[in-house]
């Protein structure tokens, strides 16, 4: 996204404990992880082994040598106690793969104020745009929208807070030229902040392909119902002058064109 900054990417259920040789092998100044959900549907068991494991992984090593560590996620966040949701929040996981979420947390923090690592979180809504993972409801909507094939709605009235890819990307590097004193022990809400119900969402995806398709009514998945993605980012506005560009419309109208030049070429 910079001229400046390179990423070397790594699987961790692919690291060992040589994670620390490999970091100063590379000059690695931030070292971030990415927790999603794998792309491939897996158990929530092994989910729940995996995420808060796969922190440990990088910690471990990472204590003694002191590289800063951005963690960004998203569905710790399930049932929320009060609106807009902030980053003081109390984690409230809805299901097993959202409890894996609010584990990491929980260990990042423990690392931070027992060994100082320098850690710090940041959480964002359904991340969307070229290159996002096939398996996210608005990818398949507009993948089969485009082909005029039929979609599965689930639930409706749950909602979504939708950020476009290029705006966490901006906020990742806003971290990382940051002065560690402002962000170092701290969590950013970095989502576009603006809350939607998955109904309206497909109603977007509908406009975006400019035509509809059948839409196959399915009840809630196990503890959607009742769901709300509704976030605030003053926080990072007013410590990293955090500005997301891309509305939720314009960044499924940008996901559209991806899929349809790219994807269905």
């Amino acid at each position: 996204h910079q001229a400046n900054v390179e990423y070397v990417q790594a699987d961790l259920r692919s690291f060992d404990l040589g994670i620390s040789k490999f970091a100063a092998a590379v000059c690695i100044e931030v070292i971030e992880h990415v927790s999603a959900q794998d792309q491939n549907r897996i158990m929530d068991c092994i989910k729940f082994h995996l995420e808060p494991n796969g922190w440990l992984l990088i910690t471990t090593p990472v204590k003694k040598d002191g590289a800063p560590m951005t963690e960004f996620h998203e569905h710790e966040f399930g049932r929320g106690e009060y609106f807009p949701i902030d980053e003081k929040h109390p984690l409230t996981p809805h299901n097993p793969y959202a409890a894996s979420k609010a584990c990491q947390e929980l260990v990042a923090w423990a690392y931070f104020r027992c060994y100082s690592v320098p850690v710090i979180l940041m959480s964002n809504g359904a991340c969307l745009g070229p290159g996002m993972r096939r398996e996210i409801f608005v990818f398949k909507w507009l993948y089969n929208i485009l082909q005029g094939k039929p979609v599965v709605l689930e639930g409706g009235d749950q909602t979504r807070d939708l950020t476009y890819v290029s705006d966490i990307l901006d906020a990742w590097e806003l971290v990382m030229d940051a002065p560690t004193e402002k962000v170092v022990g701290e969590k950013f809400q970095v989502s576009y902040a603006e809350e939607i119900t998955v109904k309206r969402i497909l109603d977007m995806c509908f406009e975006a392909c400019d035509k509809r398709t059948e839409v196959i009514k399915m009840p809630y998945r196990p503890g959607e119902e009742g769901q709300r993605e509704c976030f605030t980012n003053q926080k990072a506005r007013d410590v990293l002058g955090y500005d997301p560009k891309v509305s939720p419309t314009e960044g499924i109208r940008l996901t559209e064109e991806w899929i349809r030049k790219e994807v269905l070429k």
